[in-house]
């Protein structure tokens, strides 16, 4: 469950800033120079956010296993009677994406939705 909340938290973190940027309120250039070194360096922000924000999504973790890593845990989570809202939100929009042939998109390809 811990490995769920932490992808469900940089997910949700690199698609507020792509989205922020597509929306001009982020300079994306300034943001990738600003977290591309030192101790704030990411290499997942570094490697990834200029992707996503080119939307290239044909590399990385598969939408597909990602949708199995979830079902596994919604269904435990049902099991113990917990509710994990986030979870089934973000579940139902890849669900989406698989239908919509996107199945081996990595992950990041949620920010197809907001794009909407």
């Amino acid at each position: 469950m811990r490995l769920l909340a932490a992808l469900r938290l940089w997910i949700g973190g690199t698609l507020s800033i792509v989205v922020g940027g597509a929306k001009n309120i982020l300079d994306i250039d300034k943001l990738l120079s600003a977290i591309s070194g030192a101790a704030a360096g990411s290499w997942q922000m570094k490697n990834r956010l200029e992707a996503v924000h080119q939307r290239e999504f044909n590399f990385g973790f598969a939408i597909k296993w990602m949708v199995k890593y979830f079902s596994y845990a919604l269904n435990k989570a049902n099991k113990n009677n917990l509710n994990l809202e986030l979870t089934k939100n973000v579940y139902n929009k890849y669900q989406q994406l698989i239908k919509n042939g996107k199945e081996n998109y990595d992950i990041s390809a949620l920010i197809l939705h907001r794009d909407k």
